[in-house]
């Protein structure tokens, strides 16, 4: 019955004004008055033009500099006195310290709130006597499930915020993966967010750091009736209430709760429960806090929201991308929290899957026009004595660009004047940046890979016309042994054998190959201690995908070569030579580039030659470590699943990023942003 209910009425795009704080959700004028906000459109705009103006109970307006800081909020006439300190290692006044624990009358309601919060974690105390990899794996299973799904992408930016539209049987899915996260029903936890972007940090924010950290962290979870007293009945979720499928989850919440317990029992008795209830719910739980406590405290306020909102990166990365929250704060109605290529957003990348699958619709985001309008501010932490500064608004283009000089991969060198003044015009989304190859080169095209307008002039088969020697034949063997084993995967599937893929997949592809052989040996991105940086190469050595001087040189070489026809990998010789066909043919890497002698940095290091000598004995030996833990499923799923998905994802850089996606900057080859492979 609930699949047949009528769909709510069509909500009109919303358009991002400057400033709409105060009004998110259409709120009346008897609404405004009532958070004592005037206008600044009442004013000369000549003359109060950029200001931000409070209406305070005495009636005075008070106005306040383009730059807003927690202190500058006012509470009451004599609010001066009244703070209680700033929050630890932040600029956040307290003004006043509110304990729910005592001093007032528990509700029965409130009694089982605590009650369940609190069970959960003691749940958590049992984890390291009940851990096994099954266990694990549903526990991050269903932190994605009803973390991502649910409270990210279905709560937050779809049912509270109206980001985009889905069919109706997917609204309704994700928004029961977010009922299975323990934090309420679709009604109770959307009205609550949507009055907390109404009376942002003021008096009336059911969860501001103004009364505390741990208020906004979590205790304000146990006070039910509180949100009541500030903010008024939840007449704010129509939309939702009008639905017999939201009104029926709200009905039969608990339910499904204990339905998923008994679920878990049944598949692997209390490890199962303690992981995937106690350990996960807990752990979701508090990612989820953290967005309404530290991202109001700590991190970066890039955006004119007249509040304390914060992008904090660390918020982001664990929980989907909702820590980029001045970001959200400035454009509430923006499918994109994670702006900026470099703000990782989980949820906006699950989000753009659905759009490409034609299930998400409408997906709103903020136009250029619209975030002039927010005036992007030039500081990075908040302080008072920015007070002082200038009401004029800095928009930031583009910062000086410093690039990789392509002949010397370890020299920086800073980009002409010239070609700094030219990215303050940048290239727009669509447009392309092509090669320019010899007059000559013209008719000799191959055709151009599809989707895309990268050209193949020359492709080059490894397989076939040449002589493999034994090391070439070595590589091919390995990768199909590799390849084989994956079909083995569905037959040989447990959970803890997935989980030993995954812990692997993180510890040999994040710590290993992105952030130790890319980001630090190959371009020294950043410094780390010496024995940090050998532990973190050595989780790259066992990701197979070759020892660290190998690793590094071909890629110092890609730099200096990059698109043209020395680079080792380039797509202009076919997308498969791109992709993987170039790791058969050794001697075209050394006629290419030479002798190496790009890695003399790596070469003087003793570390770094023995694991060159010794380089296959540690994989045996890992191989030896997983059959002996979890026999053959181990050995399936923890080497040939693993690697096998990471050759692939680490190859997509060198192929798709450099075919498909879009060029932001003119970097004179083919690289492009390509938010699938950054996902991946």
């Amino acid at each position: 019955m609930a699949l047949l209910a009528p769909p709510p009425p069509k909500l009109k795009p919303f358009q991002f004004p400057s400033l709409h704080r105060f009004n998110p959700l259409k709120i009346t004028h008897k609404q405004q008055n009532s958070i004592h906000f005037a206008s600044n459109a009442r004013f000369p705009q000549n003359s109060l033009k950029d200001s931000i103006f409070f209406r305070r109970k005495d009636a005075k307006i008070i106005r306040v500099s383009p730059i807003v800081r927690a202190a500058s909020i006012p509470l009451s006439g004599d609010d001066k006195d009244s703070n209680f300190g700033r929050i630890l290692l932040s600029d956040v006044v307290v003004k006043r310290k509110r304990n729910v624990f005592w001093g007032r009358k528990w509700n029965s309601l409130d009694i089982g709130i605590v009650s369940v919060v609190a069970a959960m974690h003691l749940l958590c105390v049992l984890a390291p006597s009940t851990f096994n990899w099954g266990a694990l794996g549903v526990a991050v299973a269903l932190y994605v499930i009803t973390g991502l799904l649910g409270i990210t992408l279905s709560f937050h930016r779809n049912l509270s915020h109206r980001s985009f539209k889905l069919p109706k049987w997917l609204e309704y899915f994700f928004a029961y993966c977010g009922s299975l996260a323990l934090q309420g029903n679709p009604i109770e936890w959307v009205s609550t967010h949507r009055f907390h972007h109404q009376f942002c940090d003021s008096e009336k924010d059911p969860h501001s750091p103004i009364e505390g950290f741990w208020f906004s962290h979590m205790s304000w979870f146990f006070d039910s009736e509180n949100i009541t007293q500030r903010c008024g009945e939840p007449t704010n979720v129509g939309d939702l209430e009008k639905q017999p499928f939201y009104k029926f989850l709200q009905n039969t919440y608990i339910f499904h709760h204990v339905a998923l317990g008994a679920l878990l029992y049944a598949m692997g008795g209390l490890p199962f429960i303690v992981w995937g209830m106690g350990v996960r719910t807990v752990w979701v739980y508090h990612i989820t806090w953290l967005v309404n406590s530290a991202c109001h405290v700590w991190g970066k306020q890039v955006w004119n929201t007249g509040d304390l909102s914060r992008n904090n990166w660390w918020v982001a990365v664990l929980a989907f991308g909702e820590g980029w929250h001045n970001n959200h704060h400035a454009f509430e109605y923006s499918a994109r929290h994670g702006l900026e290529w470099w703000q990782i957003d989980m949820t906006w990348y699950a989000i753009r899957a659905l759009e490409a699958l034609g299930l998400a619709t409408d997906v709103k985001l903020p136009t250029p026009a619209q975030k002039q309008k927010m005036k992007a501010l030039n500081y990075n932490n908040v302080s008072s004595k920015f007070l002082k500064q200038s009401s004029k608004p800095y928009i930031s283009i583009a910062k000086p660009k410093y690039v990789t000089d392509r002949f010397k991969p370890l020299k920086i060198r800073e980009m002409s004047a010239a070609n700094a003044r030219s990215l303050k015009d940048p290239p727009k989304d669509d447009a392309k940046i092509k090669r320019v190859w010899p007059k000559d080169e013209k008719d000799s095209t191959f055709g151009r890979i599809k989707v895309s307008g990268v050209e193949v002039k020359e492709k080059r088969n490894v397989f076939w016309g040449r002589k493999w020697n034994s090391f070439d034949i070595l590589v091919a063997s390995g990768l199909a042994a590799l390849h084989l084993l994956c079909v083995l995967a569905p037959s040989t599937f447990k959970w803890d054998a997935f989980g030993v893929a995954v812990a692997l997949y993180f510890i040999t592809g994040l710590l290993g190959i992105t952030l130790s052989f890319h980001r630090n040996l190959s371009h020294r991105s950043f410094k780390i201690p010496k024995w940090l940086e050998y532990f973190f190469a050595y989780c790259g050595t066992l990701a197979l995908q070759g020892h660290p001087i190998k690793w590094v040189s071909l890629h110092r070489y890609h730099h200096q070569f990059v698109d043209s026809e020395i680079d080792p990998h380039s797509p202009i010789w076919g997308f498969w030579f791109s992709h993987m066909s170039w790791l058969f043919d050794t001697e075209n890497i050394a006629q290419k580039c030479r002798k190496r002698s790009n890695v003399k940095d790596l070469e003087k290091q003793a570390f770094y030659k023995s694991l060159e000598k010794t380089y296959l004995l540690h994989h045996v030996a890992l191989g030896a470590l997983l059959y002996a833990m979890g026999a053959f499923p181990y050995i399936v799923w923890g080497i040939g699943v693993r690697i096998v998905w990471l050759y692939h994802i680490t190859w997509l850089v060198n192929s798709a990023c450099h075919i498909w996606g879009k060029q932001t900057w003119n970097t004179g080859d083919l690289s492009r942003n390509n938010w699938y492979s950054a996902m991946t």
